[in-house]
């Protein structure tokens, strides 16, 4: 690799032109000597001391960063359907003539809720009891009163389970009247930590 190894034997410089010409081959001897040297220590201090970017996205950071992106976006999506959901049960208003009443049941001074000439109230057994032709039928989870938009057809029962979010529609069966009625909460007794009712919210008569 270095251009001195040609020359076998140095020319013979007899006058100062010579000389001069020997002290410039000299130079170019030395110089094409070094430049190879020079060329392998410049790469090895570049090596040794590498350079870093600002952003060094290694298969590593790459995963990092593509697990955060998916982690924030995830949170970011239940914001928004919790935020939604939150917006769709304050939309949900009482109907005009609601009325809400605490119904204690039997055997703990019962509430009967009037419909035409019979009732009903909770029983023991924590279920709606018909007295008369009162028929009930539970229309599942609704968000509130207003939720109730229809008549079944189907599933009516002389005593239904009480079920806390749960829309129901009374009927008397031969007198073709409708109530509909929100279950809100269970009552729960202070002392004894059971339940002893019901709050619910109803609208009589409907439809």
């Amino acid at each position: 690799f270095c251009s001195c190894s040609l020359i076998s034997k140095p020319p013979n410089f007899d006058n100062g032109k010579n000389k001069q010409m020997k002290v410039h081959a000299d130079r170019g001897v030395s110089c094409s000597c070094l430049f190879p040297l020079m060329v392998t220590w410049r790469y090895q201090r570049l090596d040794k001391y590498r350079m870093v970017p600002p952003f060094n996205f290694s298969i590593m950071n790459r995963k990092k960063i593509l697990c955060l992106v998916t982690i924030m976006m995830v949170a970011f999506t239940n914001f928004c359907f919790s935020s939604c959901e939150k917006d769709d049960e304050s939309d949900v208003s009482d109907p005009v003539g609601t009325i809400e009443l605490d119904m204690r049941k039997k055997g703990l001074g019962e509430t009967h809720i009037n419909m035409g000439n019979w009732s009903f109230y909770i029983n023991k057994s924590d279920n709606f009891q018909r007295e008369g032709s009162v028929l009930f039928s539970d229309v599942g989870s609704v968000k509130g009163l207003s939720s109730i938009n229809t008549i079944p057809n189907s599933g009516w029962a002389t005593e239904i389970a009480v079920r806390p979010g749960h829309g129901y529609v009374i009927k008397d069966e031969y007198q073709n009247n409708y109530m509909r009625l929100y279950v809100i909460k269970y009552i729960v007794g202070a002392n004894s930590g059971g339940v002893i009712g019901a709050a619910v919210k109803y609208q009589n008569p409907w439809k």
